[in-house]
């Protein structure tokens, strides 16, 4: 699926510098797949920004890489700042003086045409002060607020990126609502997280060979946002199906324990983190896939439009989760459970072959390519 001619226009008429907390190679989210498709159309600097002084764990990382390095990858230059690029707040003098030279080194190699600077995360506001640009994006990928890293500076650099964007963009209603309501800003735009509908909805091989019997996965980063202590009485309630959990694995906050005793149940298996290639052949081979949210008002996931819902629905496997307000039909598309009685009836059902939203799913997933999401953008950016 290609995007409008229309749309692409509105890409090429500019140079774009996106800044986001992700390494290009790490797991992918919907930062590089957004940015890997608008790179076919114009130049894309990507940075996930400079480490923190006290993530330079050896004296000799400030050495590694003396002049950086860009590298094409996937449509897009992806920036490997030199080792001894490092934030140093501490010191907000020379914090300023790094960032304005890490600045200049992201623009050097641009042309002429008017600069995009495009932001997914608050930490990154600092930048403003150091890049020329024409216009500005900023496009927060979760309620950043509701997670526990949201210190009170954080909270004024979002204030001031929302204050001075010309487009803000959230992926769902509900993070948009809460931002506008918080900020006082009334144009925030929805654009939906999207699939790579082909890699997901076509037969794949996996390297991961699955237990013989009954096989149901979270695929995602394991954080503080997952329903830890329902993961763990599934396990419990369905001792003979085996629950894999394939993601990198984050804070858990208050969770941990039930996380340790997770970990120690023989039907749960951690794959650890896998590469964006690798998830589409993993989840075509399960009997059923998870989406088991933490839902908790002070929590960022009640208001998700989750990335996995439609690499979920791609693969026309079965989906279980639990209920998200900002994906309108919901339980349209897949079986929707809240209490944990209701989780383990729905999983049995499933297992029993009673399962009847594949194709439904399945069609909804097939509107929702990232492409389709690249378009709305580039509609947007005519503003």
């Amino acid at each position: 699926m290609l995007i409008s001619e229309q749309a692409a226009r509105s890409f090429s008429h500019f140079d774009i510098i996106a800044i986001a907390p992700n390494i290009w190679t790490s797991q992918w989210m919907n930062r590089q797949q957004l940015m890997s498709r608008i790179g076919g159309y114009t130049k894309v600097v990507y940075s996930s920004g400079l480490p923190f002084s006290w993530q330079r764990r050896l004296p000799g990382d400030l050495f590694h890489l003396p002049t950086g390095k860009f590298e094409k990858m996937d449509n897009v230059w992806v920036d490997t700042p030199p080792g001894w690029m490092i934030r140093t707040p501490r010191l907000p003098r020379l914090e300023r003086l790094v960032l304005a030279q890490h600045a200049e080194r992201l623009q050097k190699n641009l042309s002429n045409k008017p600069r995009l600077l495009y932001v997914f995360h608050p930490m990154f506001a600092p930048y403003l002060d150091h890049i020329t640009f024409d216009k500005l994006v900023y496009h927060p990928y979760d309620d950043f607020a509701k997670q526990g890293t949201f210190s009170p500076e954080m909270a004024q650099q979002e204030a001031r990126l929302m204050a001075e964007a010309d487009l803000v963009i959230t992926p769902s209603q509900g993070v948009s609502e809460e931002l506008a309501k918080r900020y006082g800003r009334d144009n925030v735009e929805t654009v939906h997280n999207g699939v790579d509908f082909e890699s997901f909805s076509q037969p794949s091989n996996s390297s991961i060979k699955l237990n013989e019997g009954q096989n149901i996965a979270y695929l995602g980063s394991i954080n503080v946002k997952v329903d830890i202590p329902l993961l763990l009485e599934i396990s419990r309630q369905l001792p003979n199906a085996f629950i894999h959990l394939v993601g990198p694995v984050g804070v858990m906050g208050d969770k941990q324990r039930d996380f340790e005793q997770l970990k120690q149940r023989h039907n749960v298996i951690l794959h650890g983190p896998v590469s964006h290639q690798a998830l589409p052949g993993i989840a075509q081979q399960m009997d059923c896939l998870l989406m088991c949210y933490d839902t908790s008002p002070t929590l960022w996931a009640r208001h998700a439009y989750p990335l996995k819902l439609n690499e979920y629905l791609a693969t026309k496997r079965p989906v279980v989760s639990c209920p998200l307000p900002s994906v309108p039909g919901l339980s349209r598309l897949l079986s929707v459970a809240q209490t944990p009685a209701e989780w383990v009836a729905a999983i049995q059902e499933i297992l029993a072959g009673q399962y009847q939203k594949l194709d439904t799913g399945f069609s909804y997933a097939q509107r929702q390519d990232w492409n389709s999401r690249v378009e709305q953008i580039g509609h947007l950016l005519m503003f």
